[in-house]
């Protein structure tokens, strides 16, 4: 009897990646790894789902280990693969002193490249821990684990050189919680953490009220009494900027209009403001009893002869005058005339006296002997 014979027919299919759309695994799916692969991308987040915790291990050594129930992580692998890594043994890796180094989860797919997991020939690890320069920017298939810092000289990690601030964790499933402060999105807050936030609401809304009114004045401790305050006048801002601009400035005001002031004595002399009244009395009191002819500056300069030093023109004329003298008042005082001559009659005192033709010769008379022979 002859042997059964199964024939099988040639068949093509399509680069996934080709297509707009693509489901889960098919049957008779060609390249299964990248169907499992494809599954979850874009569904489940990237980061740690548990283990992968550094710590130091002795030395200069780090060691990223997960317990017994090992670790485990989601890597995105560049657009279309999503990789699950698991840790089911502790590694530990080396450190510099004096270097500040990225660790990351790194994980390898491609499809028709076979990695290390599958053949051992291979060179390519589907998965490694790995230490990044300091400012290196991460890929798309790595994860930061941490970031240690060693400072120079330094012979022993310790827990303070480990940072994993940047480190992504992530939980599978809903968590109910009492906290209002938590910002895991796996945790959602149960009717208790409901009752505290408003709670607490409620307490900051008091308190921001009570830092408003801060001791303000009975007449303005609500709202509403401001709002009447300000005559209910939703712009009273712009409103009262208007009536501003109608106001002088404390500083060089230019005054329109008749402004008054309060008439100040004569005797204040400050800074306060003059007003015409004020000037008026003040003029009146310096001219006084003046007579009109020379109750104004312009009368009194034209009387001095607009003579800005008239006092030493006045001076100066003086010194070349006689001083005052009984003997010369009396002698001015005489009204001179043709033959007569001027005599004292008294102390200090003049007069004038008939002077004959015969008395001038012998008042002539070079001596005594001349006038006796005249």
């Amino acid at each position: 009897m002859a042997a059964d014979v199964v024939v099988s027919s040639i068949k093509s299919f399509p680069d996934a990646t080709s297509l707009a759309l693509v489901s889960d695994l098919q049957f008779n799916e060609p390249y299964s790894s990248a169907a499992l692969n494809r599954k979850f991308r874009g569904i489940v987040n990237t980061g740690f789902y548990g283990g992968f915790l550094p710590s130091p291990a002795g030395g200069l050594n780090l060691k990223i280990s997960s317990g017994e129930e090992g670790g485990t992580a989601s890597i995105d692998i560049d657009k279309y693969y999503q990789l699950t890594v698991r840790q089911q043994a502790d590694v530990t890796l080396p450190v510099t002193a004096g270097k500040k180094v990225i660790v990351v989860l790194e994980a390898t797919y491609a499809l028709g490249q076979e990695t290390y997991q599958v053949n051992c020939k291979s060179a390519v690890q589907a998965v490694e821990i790995k230490f990044l320069e300091e400012g290196t920017a991460l890929r798309q298939n790595q994860l930061e684990l941490c970031t240690v810092t060693v400072p120079a000289g330094a012979t022993e990690l310790t827990e303070e050189m480990i940072d994993v601030s940047r480190r992504r964790n992530q939980t599978v499933g809903i968590t109910l919680s009492s906290e209002i402060d938590s910002d895991a999105d796996h945790i959602a807050a149960s009717s208790h953490a409901v009752k505290k936030a408003v709670k607490a609401a409620r307490d900051e809304t008091t308190k921001q009220i009570e830092n408003l009114v801060d001791g303000a004045p009975a007449s303005l401790d609500t709202l509403k009494k401001i709002a009447d305050a300000i005559n209910n006048d939703p712009d009273f801002f712009n409103t009262l900027a208007e009536i501003l601009k109608l106001k002088a400035p404390l500083e060089s005001p230019e005054l329109t209009g008749i402004p008054t002031v309060p008439t100040p004595p004569l005797s204040v002399s400050n800074k306060q403001v003059a007003n015409t009244e004020y000037v008026q009395a003040a003029v009146a009191a310096l001219v006084g009893s003046s007579p009109e002819a020379l109750d104004t500056l312009a009368e009194l300069a034209q009387a001095l002869g607009n003579d800005p030093n008239f006092a030493t023109t006045m001076l100066n004329a003086l010194s070349g005058k006689q001083p005052l003298h009984e003997v010369l008042t009396s002698l001015s005082g005489l009204n001179s005339a043709a033959n007569k001559l001027a005599f004292f009659n008294g102390p200090n005192s003049m007069a004038l006296a008939n002077l004959t033709a015969v008395g001038r010769v012998l008042i002539g008379q070079e001596s005594i002997a001349k006038v006796l022979e005249y």
